[in-house]
């Protein structure tokens, strides 16, 4: 429960983030005050923090492939605690 209570806040955290750094770049181009970017910023800040952890997903389901296919990767013959026998 305490490690779901975390990933909730870091991505809140990343989102906030990321949205502030949209809302500067809108301001910093167009000049536009902070109250007409907001929406804007916040959503872009939501579009961006997906992307980015979809882009995280792919990037790790392709290393722990690479893993696999180049047995780099523990098996069930590797002894691993998980297979059901005594160390």
């Amino acid at each position: 429960m305490k490690h779901a209570a975390v990933g909730c806040l870091m991505g809140l955290g990343g989102w906030l983030l990321l949205a502030l750094v949209w809302a500067g770049l809108l301001q910093w181009r167009f000049e536009a005050p902070l109250a007409e970017t907001l929406g804007v910023s916040t959503l872009a800040g939501l579009m961006s923090y997906v992307a980015l952890t979809l882009l995280h997903a792919a990037w790790q389901s392709w290393r722990e492939r690479a893993a696999i296919t180049s047995g780099r990767a523990g098996g069930d013959s590797g002894g691993s605690r998980g297979s059901g026998r005594g160390a």
